[in-house]
């Protein structure tokens, strides 16, 4: 392959397709920071971003136009980028910790921490754990009516083996595994004390066996395949990829499997480099839900734009950053409905 070329293109996409045979140009620290600023909206029951009170389970969420108190709110800032260091006679070993460049370009802002090795037929294997991924504040007892939902903590940590160029090939492998558990769990404790519009479907009060299918505590398993694609002429790089998950609930009705089909390309034209990425998941729950009498499922879609415009100003380092995002939810129980978008603009600095 012409990896010149490639680095090229994929310069917004992918760093790992470089010039250089090691994972860096020399040894010691290198990286990027982006500061960004945009607006945010969060759409969704059961988010904290929307309002703490609800008037029924039934219906999709109204979109929570006041300010959270946190940078979940309406507007944001934040910084992103990673901090690498290489060693090793042959550059090959790598310490790295943040949030790296095709993450950031196909819409995973997972916080990072890890080691990289290269062989030497070209594969590369990274172990990380992803601290933040599972960790957010959510309702003690979403299902609430009538009453202020109290925020508790989502608690957890995952960890990753991502093997790019598999063998000296453009094939990539990808597998994850964590676990999460909620501070104060509460699911389903008003409808099982049957307060008026929140019992189950029947109308009557759920059981103590029918609310422990409501818990949250869970663990994850993935397993993603993807291909790096390089489109003839000089047209720019196809990345598609699968991905099955798995996530083990206490609660069977919140215990599911799922399918995600992703797509992004990627192109380089002179001081402009952009990345599309598109993604469909099918979500199939384990046991039908307790408080609606079906079993759930979803279908998810997504949208990812990353642009970056280099050398801004004549600055070497330095480039201008937009990215725009978008997620919806169609569930077959309108109460797990989301939506989710948001946009930001900013800079990053290479060093």
């Amino acid at each position: 392959m012409q990896t010149k070329h490639i680095a090229l293109l994929s310069s917004l996409l992918l760093t790992s397709l470089s010039t250089h045979a090691a994972l860096a140009p020399e040894k010691g620290f290198s990286g990027e920071v982006n500061f960004l600023t945009g607006y945010y909206r969060d759409k969704n029951n059961l988010s904290t971003n929307n309002n703490a009170y609800q008037q029924d389970i039934t219906s999709s969420a109204d979109s929570n136009e006041e300010t959270h108190d946190s940078v979940d709110g309406d507007g944001i800032f934040g910084l992103l980028g990673i901090v690498n260091y290489t060693f090793g006679e042959e550059l090959n070993h790598q310490f790295f910790v943040g949030t790296s460049r095709e993450e950031i370009a196909t819409g995973s802002l997972a916080f990072e921490l890890g080691y990289k090795f290269q062989f030497n037929d070209g594969t590369v294997v990274s172990f990380s754990t992803l601290p933040t991924l599972v960790s957010a504040e959510v309702w003690a007892d979403p299902y609430a009516v009538g009453e202020k939902r109290n925020e508790t903590d989502l608690t957890g940590n995952a960890g990753r083996i991502k093997i790019d160029r598999l063998m000296g090939s453009n094939f990539g492998v990808d597998i994850g595994a964590g676990f999460s558990e909620i501070e104060d769990e509460q699911s389903g404790t008003d409808a099982q004390n049957g307060i008026e519009d929140v019992t189950s479907f029947d109308g009557d009060a759920l059981t103590a066996k029918e609310a422990e299918q409501l818990e949250r505590d869970r663990q994850y398993y993935s397993v993603k395949v993807d291909y790096l694609y390089m489109i003839p002429e000089g047209r720019g790089l196809l990345l598609p990829s699968l991905t099955l998950a798995s996530s083990e609930a206490d609660g069977s009705a919140l215990s599911y499997q799922s399918i995600k089909g992703e797509l992004s390309y990627a192109k380089s034209v002179k001081r402009h480099s952009y990345a599309l990425t598109l993604d469909a998941r099918v979500r199939e729950y384990d046991t039908v839900n307790p408080l609606y009498g079906q079993t759930r499922e979803d279908k998810q879609y997504g949208v990812f734009f990353a642009y970056e415009y280099a050398n801004i100003f004549g600055a070497e380092n330095w480039s201008l950053v937009g990215l725009l995002g978008a997620n919806i939810i169609d569930s077959n129980i309108d109460y797990y409905d989301a939506d989710f978008a948001f946009a930001s603009i900013g800079a990053n600095y290479k060093f």
